[in-house]
């Protein structure tokens, strides 16, 4: 009798590998051709980047005693803060259900998540990178990590502060030019960091900067000034306005949920809106703009609802 069971499992596991080997017909209709090319190499590679969270500044009102004490506290990692950001963060990605994310790996400054999705006839692996300062990792270490998502991988998300148009990323304290990527020299003027020609030459790629004012601060830094690859290989995702730190795990998790619904731009900028709404229930707070995202422009999310 065993034998007959083992014979039906073997024709079972025959079944499956046919089914799985057969042609099936390819649908293309429905979203933009852009996740043809995200996903052609049937890979999914997404680093979210968390900068340095300084401590907040004292209540102190004596001029000099307030002022060095602020530029200690500058120097000095929120961890609480920063500590429930991650946990948000970690929440979120694991309970995005149309993504269906698990934890494979972590360790300092770091976790791993995986999952795979199928997309016209093929399996997409998706590896998800979230990347944080702790106090045993320095600063030029995340920079590091930075630096080599840009070369490889297919979404970048930096989670952070937008240091008023001065510096970013930035994964060091706000005064030093430790740990920033790109920075402005405050006596040349100059933008320094692209000279090194961080960004994949050929591949197309999706960069997040969600922080402040992005938009007004770096669109035309990033435009002018990256030339290792032409603008519509670069789909930017900005803002125009402040940004809460509530609202930062939600917004982040939101791209990626809709990279997986393979929403078109005007859809994920939508999305974008409404999860920043859900959040913090004010309405025009700060508004998601998209350049070259999917080949489109798009407007402020409040003319597009």
């Amino acid at each position: 009798m065993i034998w007959k069971y083992l014979l039906i499992l073997v024709f079972l596991c025959k079944g499956l590998v046919a089914y799985a080997e057969s042609p099936c017909v390819q649908n293309t209709s429905g979203h933009s051709p852009y996740y043809d090319e995200l996903f052609k190499d049937r890979k999914l590679d997404i680093t979210i980047a968390v900068g340095f969270i300084q401590e907040k500044e004292n209540e102190i009102t004596i001029p000099i005693i307030k002022e060095i004490l602020d530029l200690y506290r500058s120097y000095s990692l929120d961890e609480a803060s920063l500590g429930e950001t991650i946990s948000e963060l970690e929440r979120e990605i694991l309970g995005c259900k149309e993504c269906e994310f698990y934890e494979s790996s972590q360790g300092a400054g770091y976790k791993i998540f995986t999952s795979t999705f199928f997309h016209n006839c093929k399996w997409i692996k998706v590896k998800l990178k979230l990347i944080y300062p702790e106090e045993t990792i320095k600063p030029w270490q995340l920079k590091a990590a930075f630096i080599q998502a840009l070369k490889k991988d297919d979404v970048i998300i930096y989670a952070g502060h937008g240091r008023n148009g001065m510096k970013f990323p930035d994964f060091g304290p706000p005064l030093s030019t430790e740990g920033k990527v790109y920075f402005k020299d405050v006596y040349e003027g100059d933008w320094v960091g692209f000279r090194h020609g961080y960004f994949h030459p050929k591949k197309y790629q999706i960069l997040m900067l969600n922080a402040c004012d992005t938009w007004e601060y770096y669109r035309d830094v990033l435009r002018n000034n990256i030339w290792e690859k032409p603008a519509h290989k670069l789909g930017l995702i900005l803002t125009k306005g402040k940004v809460l730190q509530s609202t930062l795990p939600r917004t982040t998790t939101s791209l990626i949920r809709s990279l997986f619904l393979k929403q078109d731009a005007t859809e994920i900028i939508k999305s974008l809106e409404h999860t920043k709404q859900t959040v913090d229930k004010m309405v025009g707070f700060e508004d998601f703009v998209g350049d070259e995202l999917f080949g489109i422009t798009t407007e402020d999310s409040s003319r597009i609802h």
